[in-house]
Formats: structure tokens, C-alpha cells, sequence
């Protein structure tokens, strides 16, 4: 561990047995690994990598890679992947097709053009902002649970092949409506800052907490969503509200 540092260069090629790595704070433009076959955890993050070869770790497992100045990554090599993370980067296209054991992946922060995840079939947490993807196809990612995709200008998505989600955050996007029909396991929907008219949570009977501040709604029916513990519809335009049915509500704004 050598977090909080000043490093500007490492030298880690005598240190063959190394497990795990963790490094944050650092000026580290690039580091050899070519030595270190054993990792399987490496943490660089907020420094200031610009290239990095993979190719001969391949027992990783947990990978994050924060706030670099990375912009392409070989990850073929990697296909112990479960955890990747490679939020604040300059990344406009990854190919994550070899690393079909991954469940949690960041892409956050990043000028995202296009993702293919059609191979990550055990995909159980997604966390995706502020880039320029138009479309993402979710239709194999069944096991997802836990899905982000903020400040993006999404203007629509698909989650019904998504069953097992429970918790959905689509801050500051521009859609106009959701369908969450098949989303009956949903226990968090966080959809601030959108252009939504109407809702229908009728099939969502399991939310605890709802965010739907700065949107367009006029009405919405919450009856049948009896477990509510907070609720925000700040800025909409409604005009009557019934919580008769939400008596375990202890927040709303």
C-alpha cells in the first residue's frame, strides 16, 4: 500500500510474489508488471497514468484504474475479471468481450461512445455517467441489480429483460417515460431531473425510496406502493397527492 504519495516512477520487477497492489495520489505516467504474474488486485488511482500493459497478469481479479489519463486498455489478457473500475478516464470505446466473469464494472467520467456488454452476462452492477453513448443494450445482462447511468442525456432504456434489478438511478437525463413494468424487485428509482409526464409503478410494489424531483408530472398513483419510506417530487406540477396507502413513509420532500 502506498497511498498518498509523491511517486513519480516504481520499480517493482524484483517483487515477484506481489498480490496486490494499491496506489493512490501518485505522478506514476506508466508501470511495469510484466514481473508481477501473481496480481490479482491492482489499485492506481488519481494519478497519472497514461499506458498500461496487462498482458501478463492475468489472475486479476479487481482492477481500478480512477482518474487517469488513460484513453485505450488491453484487457484480452484478463479474463479473471471481476471487478473493474475505470471511472475519470478518456476512454470513447472498450472491448470487454474476454472478461465475461465480471459483476461490477465503472465507466463513469469517461466520453463513453459506444459499450458492448452482450458478453458480460454476470454483469450485477452497472455505474455509467457523463459520456455520449446514444443507446445501450441491456437484453443480456440479466443479472443486473444495480444499474447508474447519470448526466448522459439519456432519452430512453430498456430493462425488461432486467427482473432482478433493485436499484435504478437515471439522474439528470432527458427522458420522457420508463417503462418499469418488469422491474418488480425494485427497492430504489432515482429518476431526478427528467422530462417525465407520467409514471406507472404499479408493478414496483417493493420501492422504499423514490426520487423524482425537477420532472414533469401532473398525477402519480403511489397506492400500491405501500412500503415508501422516502419520497421526493420537489418541482413537478402536481396538485394532489394520496398517501393513505404509504404509512411507513418517514421522509418527503
Amino acid at each position: 500500500n502506498l497511498k498518498y504519495n509523491r511517486l513519480d516512477s516504481l520499480d517493482i520487477s524484483g517483487n515477484t510474489a506481489l498480490t496486490e497492489i494499491y496506489i493512490e495520489n501518485c505522478n506514476i505516467e506508466a508501470l511495469d508488471l510484466a514481473a508481477n504474474s501473481l496480481l490479482t488486485t491492482l489499485h492506481l488511482d488519481w494519478c497519472s497514468v497514461l499506458s498500461l500493459n496487462l498482458s501478463a497478469n492475468s489472475k486479476l481479479t479487481n482492477i481500478s484504474l480512477q482518474y487517469n489519463r488513460l484513453n485505450s486498455l488491453d484487457l484480452s489478457a484478463n479474463t479473471a475479471l471481476t471487478d473493474l473500475t475505470l471511472k475519470g478516464n478518456g476512454f470513447k470505446t472498450i472491448d470487454l468481450s474476454a472478461n465475461i466473469d465480471i459483476t461490477k464494472l465503472s465507466l463513469a467520467v469517461n466520453p463513453l461512445e459506444s459499450l458492448d456488454l452482450s458478453a458480460n452476462t454476470k454483469l450485477t452492477e452497472l455505474y455509467l455517467s457523463q459520456n455520449n453513448i446514444s443507446s445501450l443494450d441491456l437484453s443480456n445482462n440479466k443479472a443486473l441489480t444495480a444499474f447508474s447511468w447519470t448526466e448522459s442525456r439519456v432519452t430512453s432504456i430498456d430493462f425488461s429483460a432486467n427482473t432482478s434489478l433493485k436499484s435504478i438511478s437515471l439522474v439528470q437525463n432527458r427522458l420522457p417515460s420508463i417503462d418499469l413494468s418488469a422491474n418488480t424487485e425494485l427497492t430504489q428509482l432515482y429518476l431526478s431531473e427528467n422530462y417525465i409526464t407520467s409514471i406507472d409503478l404499479s408493478a414496483n410494489s417493493q420501492l422504499s425510496h423514490l426520487y423524482m424531483r425537477d420532472n414533469r408530472l401532473v398525477t402519480i398513483d403511489l397506492s400500491k406502493n405501500t412500503e415508501l419510506t422516502h419520497l421526493f417530487l420537489d418541482d413537478n406540477a402536481i396538485n394532489s397527492l394520496d398517501l393513505s396507502s404509504n404509512a411507513a413513509l418517514i421522509e418527503i420532500d
